[in-house]
């Protein structure tokens, strides 16, 4: 993985563990990485309170946001799913880049 991709994952699974501790209430964490053909499929799962994410008042949280924000730079996708009380799945889709030599 180019080191670029590495540090941003990194970057944002850093994120996700900081605002599960802070504020998902969680009993749990599940984190995969999966390193498929053509891309690179991450996914952080709690198992703790959950965000209404239907809600008409739903906004991306300052830390959300900025994953998504540094995701979408390296033009991946991030996806979420949560409910109140089940807890928040985030979910990335990153393009394989070939290492640089050096």
């Amino acid at each position: 993985m180019p080191k670029e991709q590495a540090i941003a994952l990194f970057r944002v699974v850093e994120e996700a563990l900081d605002n599960v501790i802070h504020h998902a209430r969680a009993r749990g964490v599940r984190l995969k990485l999966a390193c498929e053909e053509q891309r690179y499929l991450l996914e952080l799962a709690d198992d703790g309170v959950g965000m209404d994410l239907s809600s008409e008042r739903f906004h991306w949280p300052h830390g959300l946001a900025a994953m998504r924000q540094r995701v979408t730079a390296m033009g991946g996708q991030l996806t979420l799913d949560s409910a109140p009380g089940r807890g928040l799945a985030l979910r990335i889709e990153l393009a394989r880049r070939p290492a640089q030599a050096g």
